[in-house]
């Protein structure tokens, strides 16, 4: 891979000294943030902010749930001339296709199927 790529050994070196750096600063501050907060007081508001994040998260989910059965919806009613028919042809076509290949298959008194058209008379 180094014979094609001459500089991909350098660059996945460099990201991951950039990335194991970025963690070790993330690390220290998280660690900084818990030794000057000191003992912490059960009500100082937090599970209200937890609160408030649980419900705006579970919001913009419900919203974007809402908002694309919504269009899925309009879609359906605006071509409703062309895809209800569309899908009940599909839904036949697959119910009916084992049939139809039964019908296809010789038949073993008069050795020929019944779905193949008109038989072929001899030229006598």
């Amino acid at each position: 891979m180094q014979a094609q790529w001459p500089g991909v050994g350098a660059l996945v070196n460099k990201w991951n000294a950039t990335r194991r750096a970025r963690i070790e600063r993330e690390r220290e501050r998280f660690e900084a943030e818990d030794a000057d907060s000191g003992p912490q007081d059960p009500d100082d508001g937090r599970r209200a902010g937890d609160l408030l994040r649980v419900a705006a998260d579970a919001s913009w989910r419900v919203l974007v749930i809402g908002v694309v059965a919504g269009l899925l919806i309009y879609a359906l009613t605006r071509l409703s001339v062309v895809t209800l028919p569309l899908i009940i042809a599909v839904f036949l076509t697959a119910l009916l296709m084992p049939l139809a290949n039964w019908l296809r298959r010789p038949n073993p008194v008069r050795r020929r199927g019944f779905g193949r058209g008109r038989p072929r008379r001899s030229p006598c």
